[in-house]
Order: C-alpha cells, then sequence, then structure tokens
C-alpha cells in the first residue's frame, strides 16, 4: 500500500506540475487574459426574497439497444416562497393533482417505420405515469407524433449517411428527454408568471452536428406546449445553474476571484459595456496573434448558441458562495455579448454593449434573490437546489428494482431465458449492481 501511495504521489505532483506549465501555453494565455478581462466581479449582497423561486431537476434511467431506447424522467419542483419556506408544485399553483415529481416514459426506435421518403425514419413515444404536471391533460401521443413528424422531416433534409443518422438519432432521444425539464420549469412559469426559475444544469442541452439540420427550437416548442414567442418569453426568467466545469475553466474562475477578500456570502461574476470593450480588444489580438477560428472558440467560453434555429443564445458567469466550491450560472440571451463579424478581408468583433448592461443589471437582481437563503452544504448552494435533486433522483437501489422487474417483463413476453434483449440488459444490470 506504501509503493501504490508514493506511485499515487508521483502522478498527483506530475499533474500538478503540467497544469502550471500548461498556462504558458499561448493559446491558454490568451484564454486566460480573455476572461480576466470579460468578467468583473462582486460581492453576493444579503437580500430579502421578493419572488418566488423555483428549483426543478430530474432524474433519469436508460434502458437502450443499438435500435432502440427506452428512458425513466422522474422530473419534478420544489418551490422556495418570499418567506423562505419550500413549497410543492400543487400548493403553489393552487393543483391539488400536481405531484411534487412527474414520472414520465421516453421510448424512441430507429427504422421501426418504413417511409418512401427516407432510407431511416425515427419514432418517438411519450408516456406519464399517473398525473403529470409537465403535460397537464395534453395528448401525449399527439405530442409524440408530431416530434417524430418533425424529426424525419428534418433528416430527409439532411445530407448524411445512413450511419451518422443513427448516431444521431440516439442523440436526439437524450436531447429530448434532458428538454422536458426546462420544458416542465417554463410551463410552471407559463401557469403562474413572476417568478425566478432555476434549473439544475446547463442550458445547452444540444450540441450541433454538421450536416444535420435538426430544427431544436421547434422540437422543444411542441414538446413543452408552448408557442415559440411565448416561450422565448418564458425562458427569459429561466436560470440554469451547474454543479460541475471543465477544469479549465474552473481554474479561471478561482483565479478571478482570489483578487477579492474572502467574505462570507460569496461572489459572483458578471459583463458590462466597459469590460465587454475591453475583452473584445482581448479578441482581436487572438485574432492578430493567432487565428479567427482560435477567436471564435476562445469566445464561447462565455457565450454559446443553443438554439441555431430560434437564435438563441447561452450567457454564462462564475459564482461561489463560500469562495471554495465554483457554481456557474447561465442565462439566455436573443444574441451574443461579443461576435466575430466576417466583413471583407478582415474579421472584427462587435460587441453588444446594451445587451451587457442588461445582463448586468439581471445579474445584479436575479443572482442575489437566488442566493438569498442558502442550504449549508458544501459550496453553500440555494436552498431548494439540492432539496429537489434529492427528490427526483433515482438512486441505485430504485435502478435496480426498475432494471429487474424490465427483465421479468421481458422473459413473459419471450418466453425465453436466453433471448438477446434479455442477456444485454442482464449483463448490464451485473455490471452496475453486481453478481449478486
Amino acid at each position: 500500500m506504501n509503493v501504490f501511495s508514493e506511485i499515487l504521489e508521483k502522478y498527483a505532483k506530475l499533474m500538478h506540475s503540467d497544469y502550471l506549465r500548461s498556462r504558458e501555453n499561448i493559446i491558454v494565455r490568451e484564454r486566460n487574459r480573455l476572461y480576466e478581462k470579460f468578467y468583473k466581479a462582486a460581492y453576493i449582497p444579503l437580500v430579502s426574497q421578493e419572488k418566488p423561486v423555483v428549483f426543478v431537476d430530474s432524474g433519469r434511467l436508460d434502458l437502450e439497444t443499438d435500435v432502440s431506447s427506452l428512458t425513466i424522467v422522474n422530473v419534478g419542483a420544489l418551490i422556495r416562497n418570499k418567506e423562505g419556506e419550500l413549497i410543492l408544485p400543487g400548493e403553489y399553483l393552487g393543483n391539488p393533482e400536481a405531484p411534487l415529481a412527474d414520472t414520465i416514459i421516453v421510448y424512441s426506435s430507429i427504422g421501426a417505420e418504413k417511409r418512401e421518403d427516407m432510407d431511416l425514419s425515427f419514432k418517438i413515444i411519450m408516456e406519464p405515469v399517473g398525473y403529470s404536471l409537465f403535460l397537464d391533460g395534453r395528448d401525449s401521443y399527439k405530442i409524440s407524433s408530431e416530434l417524430s413528424e418533425k424529426i424525419n422531416r428534418d433528416l430527409a433534409s439532411s445530407r448524411m449517411n445512413i450511419a451518422r443518422k443513427t448516431r444521431i438519432l440516439k442523440r436526439i432521444h437524450s436531447y429530448i428527454t434532458q428538454l422536458i425539464e426546462i420544458g416542465y420549469l417554463a410551463r410552471i412559469i407559463s401557469r403562474k408568471p413572476g417568478c425566478i426559475g432555476v434549473v439544475d444544469g446547463t442550458l445547452i442541452r444540444w450540441l450541433s452536428v454538421k450536416g444535420a439540420r435538426i430544427s431544436g427550437y421547434r422540437i422543444f416548442s411542441t414538446l413543452s406546449g408552448l408557442d415559440e414567442a411565448v416561450l422565448e418569453t418564458h425562458l427569459d426568467s429561466i436560470i440554469g445553474i451547474s454543479k460541475t466545469s471543465k477544469f479549465t475553466t474552473l481554474a479561471r474562475a478561482f483565479n478571478l476571484f482570489n483578487k477579492y477578500e474572502k467574505r462570507e456570502n460569496g461572489v459572483y461574476g458578471y459583463v458590462d459595456s466597459e469590460s465587454a470593450r475591453a475583452a473584445a480588444n482581448v479578441l482581436m489580438d487572438i485574432i492578430a496573434k493567432l487565428d479567427v477560428d482560435v477567436a471564435e472558440e476562445a469566445s464561447r467560453i462565455f457565450n454559446r448558441i443553443v438554439f441555431q434555429d430560434g437564435g438563441i443564445w447561452s450567457f454564462r458567469i462564475p459564482v461561489s458562495g463560500d469562495f471554495k466550491q465554483i457554481f456557474h450560472a447561465e442565462y439566455y440571451t436573443r444574441e451574443p455579448v461579443l461576435n466575430i463579424i466576417h466583413e471583407g478581408s478582415k474579421p472584427t468583433v462587435k460587441v453588444n454593449e446594451k445587451l451587457a448592461e442588461h445582463l448586468a443589471e439581471k445579474i445584479h437582481y436575479t443572482l442575489p434573490q437566488v442566493f438569498a437563503m442558502r442550504s449549508n452544504i458544501l459550496g453553500l448552494p440555494p436552498y431548494g437546489f439540492m432539496e429537489v435533486d434529492r427528490e427526483v433522483r433515482i438512486d441505485k437501489h430504485k435502478a435496480k428494482i426498475i432494471y429487474q422487474s424490465f427483465l421479468v417483463k421481458l422473459h413473459d413476453i419471450t418466453g425465453r431465458e436466453d433471448h438477446p434483449l434479455i442477456q444485454v440488459f442482464e449483463s448490464t444490470l451485473k455490471m452496475r449492481y453486481g453478481y449478486r
């Protein structure tokens, strides 16, 4: 054990020294400089909560093969009212039927239906288990049919081979299950505006695929049952809070906050027109010293496109409640703060100063509201954020029961213990949860 401990120490030292050396790399150095110029920082003030804060999270369990996917989504909410109490969705909305969490089954298959206009087709079925606040009386089979039709129409216009389409369809299944979480929150806001919505995780729920013309925003509108224009209005009230991030992003946030005296209530980053202009100058330097592709990738540290067809972006800021644990908060925007424009032979950086000032004002109000009450755990997160996580999570014990029940049903249906479907899921069960 002592030998193993010494070897671990050796590689821990190596990792640390490589991290220190990486900061000498010109690309890393320029990105660090861009980050430092773009963000200003402010202490989280002590405020009285003026608006309800709706915390939404989801747990999921995937059972999948090469051609079909089954996901059990457990999505729910806790609302922190102005008195600082956590209440259930039913009490908040005046709907006694509404559960703390919806359980929704999402199933999809590839090539299940032959279509003359396609070499491959996609089918999705969404079904609630009991009453669903998310679906709220909507016909889940009609929604499923509309989603399938939209996706198949988009795929028909995409120039890709069958292998690539198959891989993308698997990603679309995951995309839809992830969007349920934000759609659930948007529907709560539509029922009762005037709150601040917080969803666990990044707002970036889709990675664009070259050659694919998938209309993500239209899919989201169909899934949520909200008109595109109405949906955009509700997205303005939503904040995504991520508990994890890439190492380099965390390191930059620590460096930003370490310049400030540590105070009990924590600190957050923000942008304004002055810092946006300073960051634009750094981007122009990066274009001159390196190239425009490096500059464009660097600008995505704080602004990324979320829905290409809807023109919706996400804007990200670092936050720490205790100067130890870094969170990242994200806001939806209609365009980026900094945009590299290709006009003529020389690219330029356009600064949206109006948007930068709007974001500064919005962040200064909403972030202290969300952090007005804290949970006394690592990172001092907003009260309600981790509490809803515990309610919706599908833990190891629940997951094992679901797997075992599913295997029993497969055995009853196939009448065989050696059926390929049973072997696939039995192997997964044993690998994940042990052989006993």
